[in-house]
C-alpha cells in the first residue's frame, strides 16, 4: 500500500524534535459564514494557540479556539455547547522570533542540525546562487527549506492546559461527531503552539531514491525578498514530490503565517480489556511489550475513545500515551510533544526507537485524583537541573512530602481579620518543623548593636556538605495544595568552608548576584550558570555589607576591618581601598548613588561617611545618629539621601551635606525602610506593628498602616507607587492603597513570619521570606497563593528578583544562597 507523501513527510522529520511537521503549512482559506454567498469573503485559519482540531493531509483543521471567547472571528462557526475559555499565565509563553534559520532540515542526511549554504550560515543576505547537495539510498526522505527565520511561540507545558483538556474533552469530541459529523475515530489536539516561517518549500521521495544536486538560489538582499529554488534530482526508481508556499502571495505581502510546526496536546482513553495484563509485576514494574504482543495487536483499532498502539506510529504523542496506559492503571492519558524534549538533553538525538528509549529511562508517571495518566513533570525538572547541582553535594533522603491542609493553616484561629488591636502576647505563627511564637521569633532576629565590631560571630555557620532535597507546596485549585520535591538549585563555591553573611545583591542586568562569607571572601556569580565569576579577596574582618554600582562594573564591600573597597568586577581587583582613619567602629551598611558616582557608608558608631568613586576620596561627613546605621537608600534621582537608626531616620541633600528633615522618632525600632520608585515617598516598618508612609523632600507624616499584631519586619512598593506591602512576624502580608492607606488585601495563606518582603518589576509576583527559612511565592497582583518553596534550613535574609521576573534569589542565614525559577514553578500551579 503506497503511504501518503504527508505521512512520509511527518514520519521523516518528526525526529528534528520541533514539533508535528505539517506537509501544508499554509492557513486554510474557508468562505467566512457572516458573509452572504457571491461576497467573496474568506477566513483564514491561522494556527494559534488555543486551537482545537485535528490533523488531516498534512494540515491542520481547526474547530475552534479556546483561548479567544465564543464571540470571537476565530469561533464564527461554531462553538460546543457549554464553552468555556481556557484561561493561562501569559509568562508560560517560549517566544522567539529567530528560533530556526533560513536554510535547510533534513533528518536523514543532518540529523537534527540545520544545512544551508556555508556549513548552516542560512541564506541572509545572499545576493547570488548558492548550492548545496548531498547523496541518500533511505527508501524515504524529506527535506523543508525555509525562506526566512521560523518564529516560534509556544506555550510550555503545564497544569492548566493539561486539566482543561481533560475536563472538556468529552464535549469537544461530542461536538466534533454529533454537530459537525466527524468520524469517531478522530484524534482531536489542543494546539500548545507553532514554529511559522513567511515561505517555504519541501520535498518528499519514497522507492529507494538516490537523490542528489540539492540547489537553492537566493535572489535579493534582504531574508524577506529571498526566492527559494528546490530541485531534486533522483536517480534510480521514484520521483520526488515537491510542495511550496504561499501562493498568490506577493513577497512585500507574506506574513509570518506559515505553520511549518505544530505543538499540541492529545489525550485518549484507555482500551477496557488491557487495563490489567497478567504480565504486569507491580504497580512499578516497566514492562517493554515484545514484538509478538506488538505485531499481533491488529485488533486494536479506535473503538469509541479506546487507544491502541500502531506498531508503526511515529506520533510520540501516541507512544507517549502507550507507555502510561502500559505502566499506570490511569484510565485516561494526556501528553504533549514537549514531554519528548522534556526527556532529552538539549544535544541529544533524537532516539531511533521513542518506545524502547521510554522503558530504558523509565520517567515516572503521575496519576492525578481524577486518574488520569501523565509524565511526571518533576522528573523533567530534575533533569532541567543536574547539571546545576554541586558535584560533591549529596542530597540527603526526603521523607515523603505530605500534602498540606489548608484548614489548618490559619495563623489566628477566629481571629477577626477585618478588626484587627493590639498584639497578642503568645500568637502562634507557623514553622517548617514547629509552632514559634512570635515573641520567639522576635529574639530569633539578633539586634545587629549586640554585635561586637571587629569579631566574628560566636558560632559561624559552616555550608552543609549534604543538603536536602527542595519541596515546593503548589497551588492546585481551590485550596487544594500539591506537594513535590524540587531540584537542587544552590549557588556554591566548594572552596568556602562557611556561611553567608551579608544581605544579597544583584547588579542592574540581572546578571550577577554577590554576597560574602564568614571567611571575609566575596563572591560573585553569574546567574543562568550559577558558576563563580569572582571570589573578591583583600578584606581581613567580616564583610558586613556590599553593594553593586548601577552604573558602572564596580562594587563597593565594607568590612569590620574599618575599611571600604572599591573592586573592578571585571578583574576582580581592588581599585580603591579606603581606610576608615582613627575610627574602628565596623562599618555596617553601603550604597551607591544612582549615577554611580558617590558612596555612601555608615558605622556602628553612627557615622555616615561620603566618598567619590572615582578618586576614593572623602568628599563629607554627615553627622547626627548616635548608634549603628542600619539602613542607607538614595531615592531614585538621588537628590534625597536616607540613613536610619534605631527608631530615626535622617533625610539629606548628598550634594551639599544639608539635613532636609526625619522621620520616625515614636521611639520603636525601624525595622525595614523603602523609597517608592519615584523617589518622593517612603514607607517603614517599625517594632511597634505600625508602618508609616513619609514625604521625602521634608519628612512630613502622610499615612500611618496600622494593620499589625506584630512587628513590621518588611515593606515593599509595587513596580507603579500605587500600592504598598508590609510584612509582620505575625505571619501576615497586608497591601494597602499608598495614598489612602486603605486596606487592598490581607495575604496570610500558608506564611509564617515574615523576614522579607519584594515585588518583581512587572507586578507579576509578590515573593515573602519567613523566619522558618521557606519562600512563598504570590501573584503580584491578586495575592493568590502560588507556591512555597522550602529549602533554606534558617530565617531569609533576603530576596531579589532577576529585571524579567523569571528568577527569584533568596539567601539565608543557613550559609546558602538558592536560585528559583518562577517561571518552572507556574507550569505546575493551578489556575481555578
Amino acid at each position: 500500500m503506497v503511504r501518503p507523501v504527508s505521512a512520509v513527510y511527518e514520519e521523516q522529520l518528526i525526529p528534528l524534535g520541533q514539533g508535528h511537521p505539517l506537509w501544508d503549512p499554509s492557513p486554510r482559506r474557508d468562505p467566512a459564514p457572516r458573509y452572504g454567498p457571491g461576497d467573496g469573503a474568506t477566513y483564514v485559519h491561522e494556527v494559534t494557540i488555543g486551537d482545537v482540531g485535528y490533523l488531516t493531509g498534512g494540515s491542520f483543521k481547526r474547530l475552534f479556539n479556546v483561548c479567544a471567547p465564543s464571540s470571537d472571528p476565530m469561533n464564527s462557526y461554531g462553538v460546543y455547547d457549554g464553552f468555556e475559555q481556557l484561561e493561562f499565565n501569559s509568562r508560560l509563553i517560549d517566544q522567539n522570533d529567530y528560533h530556526l534559520s533560513p536554510g535547510f532540515y533534513s533528518v536523514e542526511t543532518l540529523g537534527r542540525r540545520q544545512f544551508g549554504m556555508g556549513g548552516g550560515a542560512g541564506i541572509a543576505g545572499v545576493s547570488g546562487g548558492v548550492s548545496c547537495s548531498f547523496e541518500t539510498t533511505s527508501d524515504h526522505g524529506a527535506i523543508l527549506a525555509l525562506g526566512n527565520f521560523g518564529c516560534k511561540e509556544a506555550v510550555m507545558s503545564n497544569a492548566d492546559f493539561k486539566n482543561f483538556m481533560v475536563a472538556h474533552y468529552d464535549r469537544w469530541r461530542g461536538y466534533a461527531c454529533s454537530v459537525l459529523g466527524l468520524e469517531k475515530e478522530l484524534e482531536i489536539i489542543l494546539v500548545r503552539g507553532s514554529i511559522k516561517t513567511t515561505h517555504w518549500k519541501n520535498a518528499t521521495w519514497t522507492n529507494k531514491a538516490t537523490v542528489q544536486g540539492l540547489f537553492v538560489q537566493a535572489q535579493g538582499g534582504g531574508v524577506a525578498q529571498t526566492e527559494l529554488q528546490l530541485n531534486v534530482g533522483v536517480q534510480q526508481i521514484g520521483t520526488p514530490t515537491i510542495k511550496w508556499g504561499p501562493h498568490g502571495v506577493a513577497q512585500e505581502d507574506m506574513k509570518f503565517d506559515q505553520c511549518v510546526f505544530l505543538s499540541y496536546y492529545k489525550m485518549k482513553y484507555r482500551i477496557w480489556w488491557i487495563t490489567k495484563l497478567e504480565a504486569h509485576a507491580g504497580e512499578n514494574s516497566f514492562r517493554r511489550p515484545d514484538d509478538d504482543f506488538l505485531q499481533g495487536s491488529s485488533a486494536m483499532q479506535v473503538v469509541q475513545e479506546d487507544f491502541a498502539y500502531e506498531q508503526d506510529d511515529m506520533d510520540p504523542v501516541n507512544i507517549i500515551l502507550f507507555y502510561i496506559f502500559e505502566n499506570s492503571e490511569a484510565e485516561k492519558a494526556i501528553a504533549c510533544d514537549s514531554d519528548v524534549q522534556d526527556l532529552l538533553g538539549p544535544d541529544d538525538e533524537w532516539p531511533k526507537d521513542l518506545l524502547e528509549h521510554l522503558y530504558h529511562l523509565k520517567p515516572s508517571i503521575y496519576v492525578d485524583d481524577d486518574n488520569v495518566g501523565m509524565l511526571a513533570l518533576e522528573d523533567a525538572m530534575k533533569r532541567k537541573y543536574a547539571g546545576d547541582q554541586p558535584a560533591n553535594f549529596e542530597e540527603e533522603e526526603v521523607p515523603e512530602p505530605q500534602p498540606e491542609d489548608s484548614d489548618d493553616l490559619d495563623l489566628y484561629d477566629g481571629a477577626d481579620q477585618d478588626n484587627v488591636a493590639g498584639p497578642p502576647t503568645q500568637s502562634a505563627v507557623e514553622t517548617s518543623d514547629t509552632t514559634t511564637t512570635v515573641a520567639e521569633a522576635e529574639e530569633d532576629i539578633p539586634d545587629p548593636s549586640n554585635d561586637e565590631p571587629g569579631s566574628l560571630p560566636p558560632d559561624p555557620k559552616p555550608i552543609q556538605t549534604t543538603i536536602r532535597g527542595t519541596t515546593i507546596t503548589l497551588h492546585a485549585g481551590a485550596k487544594n495544595t500539591r506537594v513535590i520535591e524540587w531540584p537542587l538549585n544552590v549557588l556554591y563555591d566548594d572552596t568556602a568552608d562557611s556561611g553567608v553573611v551579608s544581605p544579597l545583591v544583584m547588579n542592574a542586568a540581572g546578571t550577577l548576584v554577590a554576597s560574602s562569607f564568614d571567611d571575609y571572601v566575596i563572591r560573585i556569580w553569574r546567574l543562568g550558570s550559577n558558576s563563580v565569576a569572582h571570589c573578591l579577596v583583600a578584606h581581613t574582618d567580616t564583610v558586613w555589607a556590599i553593594a553593586f554600582s548601577p552604573t558602572q562594573n564596580k562594587l563597593v564591600s565594607g568590612s569590620a576591618d574599618n575599611g571600604v573597597i572599591i573592586w573592578d568586577i571585571e578583574t576582580g581587583q581592588p581599585i580603591h581601598v579606603i581606610s576608615n582613619g582613627g575610627d574602628d567602629s565596623d562599618m555596617w551598611s553601603i550604597a551607591f548613588s544612582p549615577d554611580g558616582k558617590t558612596v555612601v557608608a555608615g558605622f556602628t558608631t553612627g557615622a555616615v561617611r561620603l566618598w567619590s568613586v572615582d578618586t576614593g576620596t572623602l568628599q563629607r561627613d554627615l553627622e547626627g545618629h548616635q548608634s549603628v546605621i542600619m539602613h542607607i537608600e538614595f531615592s531614585r534621582a538621588g537628590d534625597c539621601l536616607l540613613t536610619g537608626s534605631d527608631s530615626i531616620g535622617f533625610l539629606w541633600n548628598p550634594m551639599s551635606g544639608e539635613l532636609l528633615g526625619s522621620i520616625g522618632g515614636q521611639g520603636e525600632m525601624m525595622w525595614a525602610t523603602a523609597f517608592s520608585s519615584e523617589g518622593d515617598r517612603i514607607i517603614t516598618g517599625s517594632e511597634n506593628s505600625v508602618g508609616r508612609i513619609w514625604l521625602a523632600e521634608s519628612g512630613d507624616e502622610l499615612v500611618v498602616l496600622r494593620e499589625h499584631t506584630g512587628p513590621v519586619r518588611a515593606v515593599a512598593w509595587s513596580p507603579g507607587g500605587q500600592k504598598v506591602a508590609t510584612g509582620s512576624l505575625d505571619g501576615s502580608v497586608v497591601i494597602s492603597h499608598s495614598y489612602s492607606g486603605e486596606r487592598l488585601l490581607r495575604l496570610d495563606d500558608r506564611l509564617g513570619p515574615v523576614n522579607s518582603l519584594t515585588w518583581s518589576r512587572d507586578e507579576d509576583f509578590l515573593a515573602c521570606g519567613s523566619v522558618d527559612g521557606s519562600v512563598t511565592l504570590m501573584d503580584g497582583r491578586t495575592g493568590r497563593f502560588l507556591a512555597k518553596m522550602r529549602g533554606h534550613k534558617d530565617k531569609i535574609k533576603s530576596l531579589i528578583f532577576a529585571p524579567d521576573g523569571n528568577r527569584l534569589v533568596s539567601s539565608s542565614d543557613d550559609g546558602t544562597i538558592r536560585v528559583w525559577n518562577t517561571t518552572d514553578i507556574l507550569r505546575f500551579v493551578e489556575s481555578s
